[in-house]
């Protein structure tokens, strides 16, 4: 925000774009080894032992209001794609014209796009980053602690939206 306000005294328009990170829910359908709340917490886990409650929908809008001036969330989790009002959270953010950003594990988004309140889930997302830790399935099931199924649908659902990006503007990036 300094930075920006400086550039703009000078005339400079060419700003640093400003982001709220949003962590939405604990709850999350890896057990990733190494993933955590970078305050040691586990997130299922904490989830799972019921700390740091989800904010509901309607709190979530208010909070999505609030951080308007920031221009830009990034939803984060856990797994954010496991709350069922994203879609919901996403068109509100949207409607604001806000820049959405997610960080996925990825698992559940070609499943998910295949359902009507998903329709525009990637019309109002900006940047879908989906952590990929390891292009060999046994090894990503591995290291998320899930079956070798549920693991090889990360890289089965980046590959789609790969394709999708054909037909929706969105920037895809692996992290």
């Amino acid at each position: 925000l300094i930075k920006n306000k400086r550039k703009m005294a000078k005339g400079n328009h060419n700003f640093i774009p400003l982001f709220y990170i949003w962590t939405m829910t604990n709850n999350c359908n890896f057990l990733c080894s190494y993933c955590s709340n970078h305050r040691g917490g586990v997130y299922p886990v904490l989830f799972n032992e019921g700390k740091n409650k989800d904010l509901t929908t309607e709190q979530g809008k208010r909070l999505i209001k609030i951080l308007k001036p920031t221009s830009a969330i990034y939803f984060c989790g856990g797994e954010p794609t496991i709350r069922k009002d994203i879609p919901e959270l996403l068109e509100y953010s949207t409607s604001l014209n806000m820049f959405n950003l997610i960080n996925s594990n990825g698992s559940l988004i070609g499943d998910l796009l295949t359902k009507p309140r998903y329709k525009r889930f990637l019309l109002n997302m900006d940047v879908i980053i989906i952590s990929l830790d390891s292009l060999i399935i046994p090894q990503l099931a591995e290291m998320y602690k899930v079956s070798e199924k549920s693991s090889s649908k990360v890289l089965r659902n980046i590959l789609a939206l790969k394709i999708l990006q054909n037909y929706v503007p969105f920037k895809l990036v692996a992290n």
